[in-house]
């Protein structure tokens, strides 16, 4: 039995016996998706596929790093004479090291942070690099990529004179996570 009915949409009146909606124009506006439950579905399925997305994406990262490391050495080559020509004489040297120590003055932060990163190797012993390697480049504890990553001291020898340095004895961590690890060792 067809029966007159208002869609909750557009408002209008329409006949039909089962349908909800005048057309199927508005029973696509009234289904708009949610974003929330878009988020939550999105989480499920990171939660249920997180190993083989992990996994993809340090693929991904791999490559496009060699991509741009190749794009460097192509350029170099390409300008090898011109670069060396522009940086060997003593008058180009002068500039670049007035031009260095002008831009040490202007960037205090980052000259702490490439202080850090000498620091980093002498501290080490060289072992940094190889941890990083071994844990991909992933934080431990969140298994979070694409941050800085540190190396951790799981003893906490790291702030002594003579720190383990013994691979069994580091692990890849975020900067978060670093910090959330010496919190709780306090």
């Amino acid at each position: 039995m067809d029966k007159q009915s208002i869609c909750p949409v557009c408002l209008s009146y329409f006949i039909s016996s089962r349908r909800k909606y005048c057309t199927n124009s508005c029973k696509w506006k009234a289904h708009k998706p949610n974003p929330e439950k878009r988020k939550a579905t999105l989480r499920r399925y990171y939660e249920k596929n997180k190993a083989k997305m992990l996994k993809a994406n340090i693929k991904w990262l791999k490559a496009n790093r060699d991509k741009a490391n190749l794009a460097q050495q192509n350029y170099y080559k390409r300008h090898r004479e011109e670069i060396i020509a522009r940086v060997s004489t003593p008058e180009a040297r002068a500039k670049i090291n007035a031009r260095r120590k002008e831009w040490k003055k202007s960037n205090p932060e980052k000259v702490c942070v490439m202080n850090a990163k000498q620091h980093n190797r002498i501290k080490f012993d060289g072992v940094r690099n190889s941890i990083l390697e071994r844990d991909e480049h992933i934080c431990q504890d969140c298994l979070t990529r694409n941050v800085q990553i540190s190396v951790h001291h799981i003893d906490h020898s790291g702030q002594t004179e003579k720190p383990n340095n013994s691979p069994e004895n580091l692990v890849a961590l975020c900067r978060s996570c670093h910090r959330k690890r010496h919190l709780n060792q306090k």
